[in-house]
Formats: structure tokens, C-alpha cells, sequence
């Protein structure tokens, strides 16, 4: 279960259970604000229509003056569709529970509750209502993208190319081998090709060639006969049969084994396939996809990989892209990675800031998406803001020297485009970027008393120049934050550390003059 502190609406008119309930649940990372009237509450959420919801789940009373809790839990449900609510009764009749439900509550609790059991009943709904909100995201996601993409978030060139192929070989049986970086997705292709395939309804079957000792190898794919080595308790098939009629992926083929090599090209030839310690042959019905991260060319070349086994498998090649190939993608990725994050881990984050946007497309990404991924689920765990920022992308651990910026040479020898990252800042700017937009920032009066000084400074008395404008503004709006530098580092829309950096510079130069 999430560490996050839950954030209960209580509405009740019984100020003295309130009280009671409020003081249990304060040590047990549970947060109530309590309401005496449903209208108090359904008014404040209708001052929020578009933003989250403040609450995690809404605990209410069912038998309350002026409005009830099932006409409550009605316009709560218009209002707020998403937002969990549980009705507690001191009615333990089959009859308010089937109303409290028809109404739209997820549960609902007999009063007074036993406070344990109420609390495996909050948890239990906020933990189901966040599996809900994930298998959205998820749901959106692929509703978005299937047609072109197959699911797969995809918006550059060079991967919509890749895509396009893979779904116009899927009807087919013939052999694909796909190649690519580690990280690129190579198996998430394979499963696109068998769903767009005849054999979708069929098994797919998976197997990393060099995650298994080579001892083991030959027994799991083409299965043994029992008694055949040691341990060989009982005769087992391989996963050639188990993946009879559907598709078999062989991952890292580049580091099979020579002589496996040999008994997989008899396979694919004979479509017959002989276990271990027999000696009779078992027809197969397979499709075969390949994948690698070596360059089997060269292999071939210096006799480690089988010449006549690889244009056995080549039949079909699609190479997919790395990462800093496809800058398009990199964003749009970023968005789903904390969409489906920040839901896992009941956080409500809301973007990026424009520095961790940049940040993000300046990187090589060496480990491609699996590494984004990775970035983007650490970034939101470690966060403690609504936005994303630089200083939550850049952890101390993480490898600087990854960062190589946009003029980086292609695989493919193409020139980069040295305007992209800009191009697609703005394109998705309004999108999800400058979130720390929605984050508080000074009052208007505060904010029209800094812009008049400011103005004032500029235009009246001895001239002044930019860098001093800009100093004094930094620390107007400090002054404003209380001195909370991270508050004002979000508002000037810069990290903490180019805050501090800016104030030390100052300081040293007022010492220098």
C-alpha cells in the first residue's frame, strides 16, 4: 500500500463523532477535514471543476438535515464521476445498502464504525479507485494510438516507418528480426506483430536466449524426455510446443549457442522439432520472431553466428530507432510514464517545467525508453511538488556524461535538426509543460506592488541595468515567498540551483564593488 497520506472529506453533522474520528486516524497518515452540511462541500468542488479533486475519498453520513447522503452521493457523482464515496448508515438494513450503491457509492459502512474496519474499507477504496483511474490512462492511451500506431506511443518519422512495416508483415507467417538498442522496445514489436497477426487469439511465447545458462537452453525450447540428464524427473515439452499454432519470440538471438544454432535452423527448416533424449520427431506449427541488439552481420562475418541461420531469419528485418533518433517521442512518453506513475503512487503531479522539458530532450538516453522510463517513475516518487523539475530529474546518481545535447551524429549519418527540441517545446507546451503555472504564486496585490516598483525602477531616477532588473525582481518575489526559495524558484520558473546560483553571483560581485 502507498505511504501517501490519505485526504478523507468527512461529512457528518455530528460534530462530537467528527471530533473522535478526526483524533484516531491523526497518527495514521490518514488527513479528515470535516464538513457539518453536504452543500459546503459540493460547493467547494464546483469552485475546482477541471483541477483534482483535494480529497482522495468522501466519507458521509447517510441520515443528515437539509440534504441526505444519497441525494448527496447523486450530485457528488455528477459533479465529480472519478471521486470514491462511501456512505455510512446506522440503518444495517439490505435496503440503504442497495440505495447507497444505486446511488453511486462504492461502499458503504455501518454506524459507528469499528475504526480498523473503516480503515481497511478507506484503503480498500482508494486503492481500487487508483487501479481504476490507471487502467484509464492505460485504456486512453491505446484508444489514442491504436489505429496508426498498434498502441505503441509513436509520433517520429522513422518509428511510424518501422510500425507501418511490422503491421503490414503481421498477416503473414514469415520470419521478422528485429534489431535495435537495448531498451528500444524490441519485444513490445513482436507482441504488436502477433496481435495484428492470425495467431492473436493464439499463444505468444517468450524466451531471452541469454538469460538462460546454456545447459538449460536446449531443454527449454525443444523440451526432454524423462530420464534424459539429471533432475529430468518427468518428460517436458519445450517451448516450440507450447507455443504450437502461435507465436515464438527468441530474444537475444545473438548469443545462442553455436551448436543450438545448428538444431534451431533444422527446426525452422523441417518445422519439426525432436525433445531432448528422444528420438521421435513432433510436428510444430510456429511463427518465428527474432530479435538482437548485435549487429548479426558482423557475426556472421567472424563465424560466431551461422550465415545460413541468419538469412533464415532476416527474412523480414525491421530495425527499430533509439531514442535520441525519435526527440518526437521523448515528451509524449514522458506524459504517459507520469500519467501511470503519479497515479501508482497517489501523487498529483501535474507536468513538467520548461527546464525539465529541455533537460529531457538534451539527453542521449543510452538506455532508451526503458531508461526514460526509469527517469520519469524515480522522478515522481522523489517529488514533492505538483510539477516536475529539473532538480527531481537530475539525481545525484544519475550519469551526467549521458547528456550530450542535439548535435550528436545519427546512426544513420543524418544531420540533426538543430531547431527540433525548440519546434517541439512549443508544440507541446500548452499541453503539459509550465505546470508550474498551477501552482500558487503571489497574490494580485503583491504581484501589480512588484510590477509597479519594477517599472518605476526602469524608467525613473539613474538607469539601471538588465541584470540588476533581474536581481531585484528575483528577490522581490523571494520576499514575497517568505524566503522559501523552492516556492520562488517555481514561480521565476527556474530550478532551485540556478536560484542560488544567481544570488551567489550577485553577492560576490556586491563584494568585489
Amino acid at each position: 500500500m502507498s505511504t501517501h497520506t490519505l485526504h478523507i472529506a468527512l461529512v457528518d453533522d455530528d460534530f462530537e463523532f467528527a471530533e473522535r474520528l478526526v483524533d484516531y486516524y491523526a497518527a495514521r497518515k490518514m488527513k479528515f477535514t470535516h464538513f457539518e452540511r453536504a452543500e459546503v462541500l459540493l460547493s467547494e468542488l464546483r469552485s475546482l471543476v477541471g483541477e483534482p479533486s483535494p480529497y482522495d475519498v468522501i466519507l458521509t453520513d447517510l441520515m443528515m438535515p437539509e440534504m441526505d447522503g444519497i441525494e448527496f452521493t447523486k450530485q457528488l457523482k455528477t459533479l465529480c464521476p472519478d471521486l470514491p464515496v462511501i456512505v455510512m448508515t446506522a440503518n444495517s438494513s439490505v435496503d440503504s445498502a442497495i440505495q447507497a450503491i444505486e446511488a453511486g457509492a462504492n461502499d458503504y459502512i455501518v454506524k459507528p464504525p469499528h475504526f480498523p474496519h473503516l480503515t481497511v474499507v478507506l484503503q480498500r477504496t482508494t486503492h481500487f479507485s487508483q487501479l481504476q483511474k490507471e487502467n484509464a490512462i492505460l485504456r486512453r492511451t491505446i484508444s489514442d494510438s491504436e489505429s496508426v500506431t498498434g498502441g505503441i506511443i509513436a509520433k517520429s518519422p522513422l518509428l511510424l516507418r518501422s510500425i507501418e512495416l511490422a503491421k503490414r508483415v503481421a498477416p503473414s507467417d514469415a520470419t521478422v528480426l528485429i534489431t535495435g538498442e537495448s531498451g528500444t522496445g524490441k519485444e513490445v514489436f513482436a507482441k504488436l506483430i502477433h496481435k495484428a497477426s492470425p495467431r492473436a487469439m493464439k499463444p505468444f511465447v517468450a524466451i531471452n536466449c541469454s538469460a538462460i545458462p546454456e545447459n538449460l537452453l536446449e531443454s527449454e525450447l525443444f523440451g526432454h524426455a524423462k530420464g534424459s540428464f539429471t533432475g529430468a524427473e518427468s518428460a517436458r515439452p519445450g517451448l516450440f510446443e507450447e507455443a504450437d499454432t502461435g507465436t515464438l519470440f527468441l530474444d537475444e538471438i545473438g548469443d545462442m549457442p553455436h551448436h543450438l544454432q545448428t538444431k534451431l535452423l533444422r527446426v525452422l527448416q523441417e518445422r519439426k522439432v525432436k525433445r531432448v533424449g528422444e528420438n521421435t520427431y513432433r510436428d510444430i506449427n510456429v511463427r518465428i520472431l527474432a530479435a538482437t541488439l548485435k549487429n548479426l552481420g558482423e557475426e556472421v562475418r567472424t563465424k560466431k553466428f551461422r550465415e545460413d541461420l541468419f538469412y533464415r531469419l532476416n527474412v523480414i528485418p525491421i530495425r527499430l530507432p533509439s531514442l535520441r533518433e525519435r526527440k518526437e517521442d521523448i515528451l509524449p512518453l514522458a506524459k504517459y510514464f507520469l500519467e501511470r506513475f503519479s497515479t501508482r503512487y497517489s501523487k498529483r503531479i501535474q507536468g513538467f517545467t520548461r527546464e525539465a522539458a529541455e533537460w529531457m530532450l538534451a539527453q542521449s538516453w543510452k538506455g532508451n525508453v526503458r531508461e526514460l522510463e526509469n527517469a520519469i517513475e524515480r522522478a515522481a516518487v522523489v517529488s514533492l511538488s505538483s510539477v516536475i523539475g529539473l532538480d527531481d530529474l537530475k539525481f545525484d546518481a544519475f550519469d551526467e556524461s549521458n547528456s550530450t545535447g542535439i548535435a550528436e551524429a545519427l546512426p544513420n549519418g543524418e544531420v540533426p535538426d538543430t531547431h527540433l527540441e525548440e519546434r517541439l517545446l512549443q508544440e507541446f507546451e500548452g499541453e503539459y509543460l509550465d505546470a508550474a503555472s498551477a501552482i500558487a504564486v503571489p497574490t494580485a496585490e503583491n504581484s501589480s506592488a512588484s510590477t509597479s516598483s519594477l517599472i518605476h525602477l526602469a524608467t525613473d531616477g539613474d538607469p539601471i541595468t538588465l541584470a540588476e532588473l533581474e536581481l531585484r525582481y528575483i528577490r522581490e518575489v523571494l520576499e514575497s515567498c517568505d524566503g522559501v526559495k523552492d516556492r520562488a524558484a517555481k514561480i521565476l520558473g527556474i530550478d532551485r540551483k540556478t536560484l542560488y546560483r544567481k544570488l551567489q553571483s550577485a553577492d560576490a560581485v556586491a563584494e568585489t564593488t
